[in-house]
């Protein structure tokens, strides 16, 4: 058995390096995130005080959800599902797709929601959750609080490239 490039064939040791770095890239997709300096939680209502809900993507666990993207967070602060807008992260920047003409301004235009830091040393990451998601099993201390205009916020992250609605 050969176990050096050098002691194979080109074609061989082209073969070799190309199964090792496919390996490489499929353990990357799992692994986990560095750990964030901030952690964002969206809401269309003013929360006083926070609790833990059970969520199928925890097993069903009692967590807290938040994300290190600002934009992403912004985008819970308006009341919207599936049938509204299909939505991902791409290289840190938020993709909304409207499901039906016009469904950005119902959601978001004239309403107000609330932006919240947490501290981000109880977040962590698991393979169940997008790259954007983390939880927490315990309440999390609340760094700050941001009453937000959002139509205004969500059109500014527009034009910053943060956001693309389609």
């Amino acid at each position: 058995m050969k176990t050096t490039f050098e002691s194979m064939s080109k074609e061989e040791a082209d073969i070799l390096r190309k199964e090792i770095a496919r390996k490489i890239i499929y353990q990357k997709q799992w692994e986990s995130p560095d750990k964030p300096k901030h952690i964002y939680h969206g809401s269309p209502s003013r929360i006083t005080k926070f609790e833990l809900r059970k969520h199928y993507l925890a097993d069903d666990e009692a967590v807290i959800f938040g994300t290190p993207n600002r934009t992403l967070a912004l985008t819970f602060l308006g009341y919207w599902r599936d049938f509204d807008f299909e939505q991902s992260v791409k290289g840190g920047v938020v993709y909304m797709r409207e499901q039906y003409i016009g469904a950005f301004e119902k959601v978001y235009k004239g309403k107000r929601g609330y932006l919240y830091e947490f501290d981000p040393i109880t977040f962590e990451w698991g393979h169940q959750l997008s790259r954007s998601e983390f939880i927490s099993r315990v309440i999390p201390e609340v760094r700050g609080v941001e009453e937000v205009d959002v139509y205004k916020e969500l059109k500014r992250e527009i034009r910053r490239g943060n956001l693309v609605v389609l």
